[in-house]
């Protein structure tokens, strides 16, 4: 494999971030000595009479010293748990595309239900953190414990209606994005047996998030490297039928998913409950009072919604590609699985920035969060463009380990190329949405901004190219990224007039 496609050079740019700014502070620090230094052999050295002299500032240096030994502490097990995640996706994907076009397809479409469902547990426990690391920072243990019972029954909720949604409902769902026959009933094999993780998933969700921001961002490191050994194992057995098993094609890829959520939620309750973390709920705990839940619920809902509501425009996405026949839809499904693996140092971030920011707040110490608010947009500017650039690099050789040929290879790498040059812009987008607004509580208009650029940009741009004018695939996707432009611009004057910061820590005593 090319070595700016291995998932490790993806902690290429939080190690770039932390060299360039050690090197600032050492280059001021050499410079200011030097001025300071009257026995320096170089005249162009001496500072000039009646020059002050200017001093690092050794307790400011401290604290970026703090905000860099935090930041890493928080952004290196989650960006490892996202490179695995995503790459379970991407190895699934690779795996799945050997058996033809026809099953990456279906796979892909039947995935939106399971994407759904992600994005709905994304929003769960987006808002849960929210809340979690303002009270961590306050040192509110009920809070936590109240927060984590709550987010978790509502994860299981969402759990049964998309279980039943997948193993009675399949063709239904199937029908919504395609009516060629042999993809639904490929997608329907797939569907069935995929949903009963979805009940491990919630958990490993809403305790995974429960651990990082409770500083034990480790655990669902560890487990989410046992559970992606399960499922690459797994799926060479079940998918290829070896080691006993017979050759299940797409099902054998979901039965193996099913059996790796099982493994990771089992690790990761048994880790929360054997350390008694804060987050750790019992039967007692399940019972959150109303006056939590009215408390919580005008920052948690605008949040779940905004991630349930984006995941819909993202599948009515698939529907517009899904107008351009079997072969936009792989080289779509390709895209996303290369793509997605780019994106974790970004997602890393964004789920940084949220928890640290969140703290910060929470302890009232606005006037650091506001410097953090720097830092942030900064680093995730950096970041953007390191990955845009390694995916734009190693896009050729990702897209031939697909087995992709002709005209739907040139597609898939069109698209990825696409993808690639947004990106910069993209990891704004997340830092300042995900990140700054939901730390500081302004769910409400991070919700408008995003929805509204999806729904009035993003979708009507998809079914403009794909249906009206009949534009090539890559192009549709150039237009599709217009909603990222209009995030960038609407969150940028959010972000300066500073309404956005809002201490929520205090009500939740």
């Amino acid at each position: 494999m090319c070595f700016v496609s291995h998932p490790m050079v993806l902690l290429f740019p939080l190690v770039l971030t932390v060299v360039v700014i050690k090197t600032r502070q050492s280059s001021r620090f050499l410079m200011s000595q030097a001025l300071a230094d009257p026995r320096g052999d170089e005249d162009s050295l001496l500072a000039p009479p009646g020059t002050v002299l200017q001093f690092p500032d050794r307790k400011a240096m401290k604290k970026k010293d703090a905000f860099l030994g935090k930041f890493f502490s928080i952004a290196i097990p989650v960006l490892l748990q996202q490179i695995l995640q995503n790459s379970l996706n991407f190895v699934d994907t690779l795996m799945i595309s050997r058996l033809g076009p026809t099953a990456i397809a279906a796979v892909g479409l039947a995935g939106q239900t399971n994407f759904l469902l992600n994005l709905l547990f994304f929003g769960i426990s987006t808002a849960c953190s929210i809340f979690l690391a303002q009270f961590y920072g306050a040192k509110n243990r009920k809070g936590i414990k109240r927060i984590t019972a709550f987010a978790l029954e509502v994860a299981l909720a969402g759990a049964l209606v998309f279980c039943v949604l997948s193993t009675v409902f399949p063709v239904a769902v199937m029908r919504i994005f395609t009516n060629d026959l042999e993809v639904i009933a490929s997608g329907k094999s797939y569907l069935e047996a995929l949903g009963f993780g979805f009940f491990f998933l919630a958990f490993s969700q809403i305790y995974g998030v429960g651990l990082r921001s409770t500083g034990k961002a480790f655990i669902p490191l560890l487990a989410s490297i046992i559970s992606m050994v399960a499922n690459i194992c797994l799926n060479w057995a079940m998918i290829f039928g070896h080691l006993g098993f017979p050759a299940m094609g797409e099902a054998g890829a979901a039965l193996a998913t099913t059996a790796s959520r099982l493994v990771e939620a089992a690790i990761i309750v048994a880790a929360v409950h054997r350390l008694q973390s804060p987050c750790a709920i019992g039967l007692r705990t399940l019972a959150v009072p109303r006056s939590f839940i009215r408390f919580v619920l005008p920052t948690c809902l605008p949040v779940v919604c905004n991630e349930f509501l984006w995941a819909i425009g993202m599948a009515l996405y698939k529907v517009a590609f899904a107008k351009e026949g079997i072969e936009a839809i792989a080289a779509i499904n390709v895209n996303e699985s290369v793509s997605n693996l780019f994106l974790t140092a970004i997602l890393a971030v964004s789920n940084t920035c949220l928890i640290m920011m969140g703290q910060k707040i929470g302890a009232g110490e606005i006037g650091e969060a506001h410097r953090y608010c720097r830092r942030f947009t900064l680093i995730s500017l950096a970041i953007g463009g390191v990955m845009g650039l390694l995916l734009f690099v190693a896009s050729p050789l990702l897209v031939i380990a697909f087995h992709l040929k002709g005209e739907l290879s040139r597609t898939a790498l069109s698209c990825l190329w696409i993808t690639a040059l947004i990106m910069p812009l993209r990891s704004f987008d997340y830092t300042l949405l995900t990140g700054l607004l939901r730390a500081g509580g302004d769910t409400r208009f991070s919700m408008c901004c995003e929805l509204g650029c999806v729904w009035l940009v993003g979708v009507p741009m998809a079914f403009l190219g794909a249906s009206v004018l009949h534009l090539p695939l890559w192009q549709v996707c150039a237009l599709i990224h217009l909603e990222e432009v209009t995030e960038a611009v609407i969150g940028i004057f959010r972000l300066k007039n500073g309404k956005w910061l809002k201490n929520l820590a205090a009500g939740g005593r």
